[in-house]
């Protein structure tokens, strides 16, 4: 069986949900320190005389968290201002006054 294909209007929307919920500055902030971090590694590693699998795992790692992170916040965190079933507050709380006006 083929899979159907999103339609343009269900991506433009999901794209539009990762750009609410910070997404893409969290993946370039990830990406930039990461970088960072392996550029020190590579620096340093040859002053203490680590060997190459120690880079290899930086990078590894690196790499393993930034889909670690982008996966958490893509499909976890709940976009900001919308509160799943369970966190709704009770009915005329504070917060559930404070909520009815946004």
């Amino acid at each position: 069986m083929k899979r159907a294909r999103p339609s343009a209007r269900a991506v433009g929307a999901r794209l539009a949900g990762l750009r609410q919920k910070t997404l893409f500055r969290i993946a370039a902030a990830y990406a930039v320190g990461a970088w960072l971090i392996i550029q020190v590694a590579a620096t340093v590693a040859p002053a203490f005389g680590l060997s190459g699998w120690f880079l290899r795992a930086v990078i590894l790692l690196a790499v393993l968290g930034f889909i670690a992170t982008v996966g958490f916040f893509a499909f976890v965190r709940p976009v900001a201002g919308e509160l799943a079933t369970s966190e709704r507050p009770a009915a005329g709380s504070r917060r559930w006054r404070s909520a009815e006006r946004c």
